[in-house]
């Protein structure tokens, strides 16, 4: 058994961790500006 599907997982879990992340930043950032974020 090799440890490639546990890597493919983290990897997926981290991507997923990340676009929450920046899309709380950028809804902070929009609502401290009030503006509308554009990406």
């Amino acid at each position: 058994m090799t440890g490639l599907p546990l890597k493919k997982l983290l990897l997926s879990f981290a991507v997923t961790y990340l676009k929450i992340k920046v899309e709380k930043y950028l809804r902070y950032r929009g609502l401290e500006k009030r503006q509308p974020v554009n990406i």
